[in-house]
């Protein structure tokens, strides 16, 4: 009987494991969904969906200097019109794609690594990131990103089974079906996930290098073939592009160049790792032991030679090309797509066999031991539970907006809003039915000169008190500063309000 127990946990061990990590990952993802208020770039795109009707808004520019794919947003329009619109409905895209990527990121790992331990580990990083648990269930693309990017890889690297050590790989032949297959998936998936774009150059980087070193550059007329996949992806790429509005392009270049820089340049590089960096140990601390196994790691699977290694690599170089050229920046959750790979990078240094059958058998169940112990830690909050600031923040933005539609005296009080805080405002303010007398939203101050019939102004600071003080136009400054504040109201380390008592 003892025997037979054995045997049969020998065989399902892995099984078993492997639904632990995936249920943790799921239970930890579930918290996040219905636990955490919106905050203020997720307020900012949802503010458009209070004031946008009907569907074809999303194939427009989008308010609140927002950048969203279409069809992201299509996905999400249809999930708010049967569900009304909520955290729920705003967050169950991503949320869905979050689920997805377990199944996706356990096949990727199975294609690149070759031992169980170290898929079972690279499965536990995954499942236990704090930043993923949070992207998983933000109302922001970079979810999908992570999803679309694995799935469109491996779809491109073909047949593992025989490509996973680079044998019997050549060039495919691209006729004209062929062709038309590529652009049309390149060209629909780019209006899910931006960086898309970046497979597409090292698709055809990779096929252009293949068709070059079987057939030379005589072959011109299949090095022009392999190039036109790309003709109409970039005309919508570039029409996408240019569809921006200028104001909105000066924003984000500016916030991308000087808030947080995102753009390679020498005099940039120290602090885009900085920031890269903080962003991969964020809410996981412990993953800054992992960051040499990580870069080590990536050199491993470079050297494997596997397309799925290639293709990766050269479309990370378009991605650093783009950066360069400002086009899209390299920085924290703009490239969340790539942080699935980084723990392919950490378990590739553990994927090895050990010759020596006993060390190996007492090797494994070290580190089986090991994955199980910090997977049911993690699930009991005793490992990782700073992960709690990471994943359940509240930004008490809807508190403050429902204080003020309680205590708003429409004859007596004005709102006055920084830029920063319109689309919290505007948003909360639909979904409360609160409709204030006057709203300051272009910081004409100055209409206030001798109070204009109002006695009391509320000052409404969404996001970062400091960060918004410092954006503030310097007319607001002074009107805080210049009259006497009645009352403060804070809520939790995010919004704040001020009522002024109007000085004559």
């Amino acid at each position: 009987m003892v025997l037979k127990i054995l045997n049969a946990a020998k065989k399902y061990w892995y099984f078993a494991l492997i639904c632990l990590i995936f249920s943790v990952g799921i239970a930890c993802r579930l918290e996040v969904l219905f636990a955490r208020e919106l905050w203020f770039d997720e307020i900012s795109l949802a503010a458009n969906f209070t004031e946008n009707s009907g569907f074809f808004w999303v194939f427009k520019p989008l308010q609140y200097h927002q950048i969203a794919p279409p069809l992201f947003l299509l996905c999400t329009k249809i999930m708010v019109s049967i569900f009304g619109i909520n955290e729920f409905s705003l967050r169950l895209v991503p949320f869905l794609s979050g689920i997805a990527s377990f199944f996706v990121f356990y096949k990727l790992s199975k294609t690149v690594l070759k031992t169980r331990v170290s898929i079972l580990f690279a499965n536990f990083l995954f499942a236990t990131n704090a930043v993923m648990a949070r992207f998983a269930s933000e109302f922001k693309q970079y979810g999908i990103d992570v999803l679309v990017f694995m799935l469109l890889l491996m779809w491109l690297s073909g047949d593992f089974a025989r490509n996973k050590e680079g044998v019997n790989e050549g060039a495919e032949r691209f006729d004209i079906k062929a062709i038309l297959k590529y652009s049309t998936v390149f060209t629909l998936l780019f209006f899910v996930s931006q960086p898309v774009v970046f497979l597409l150059f090292g698709f055809v980087l990779y096929n252009i290098i293949l068709s070059l070193k079987q057939d030379g550059i005589k072959n011109y007329s299949k090095i022009f073939k392999i190039i036109s996949i790309s003709f109409i992806p970039l005309v919508f790429v570039l029409a996408y592009k240019f569809s921006m509005s200028k104001d909105l392009s000066l924003v984000m270049n500016n916030y991308w160049e000087n808030v947080l820089p995102g753009f390679i340049s020498f005099s940039k590089m120290k602090e885009i790792l900085l920031q890269n960096y903080y962003f991969f140990t964020l809410g996981c601390k412990y993953m800054a032991v992992f960051a040499p196994f990580a870069l080590f790691g990536f050199f491993i699977f470079l050297k494997r030679g596997s397309k799925i290694s290639k293709i990766f690599a050269l479309s990370l170089l378009g991605a650093l090309f783009a950066s360069i050229l400002h086009l899209y920046p390299f920085v924290a959750r703009i490239i969340l797509f790539l942080l699935p790979f980084v723990f392919i990078f950490i378990a590739i240094c553990f994927d090895f066999d050990i010759p020596n059958k006993r060390l190996k058998i007492l090797v494994s169940s070290a580190l089986i031991l090991g994955i199980t112990a910090a997977t049911l830690l993690f699930q009991a909050k005793i490992f990782c539970k700073n992960r709690a600031d990471i994943l359940l923040g509240t930004s008490g933005n809807r508190e403050l907006v429902l204080f003020l539609k309680e205590n708003f005296d429409k004859e007596r009080d004005v709102i006055i809003l920084p830029e920063t805080s319109i689309a919290s405002f505007r948003y909360y303010s639909s979904l409360l039915n609160f409709k204030a007398g006057y709203e300051d939203r272009n910081f004409e101050v100055k209409k206030l000169a001798g109070r204009g019939g109002k006695d009391f102004a509320w000052v409404y600071l969404s996001f970062n008190m400091e960060e918004d003080l410092r954006l503030l136009d310097k007319e607001i400054l002074a009107l805080i500063k210049g009259n006497k504040i009645c009352y403060e109201i804070t809520l939790s380390k995010w919004a704040r309000l001020f009522k002024l008592k109007l000085e004559d």
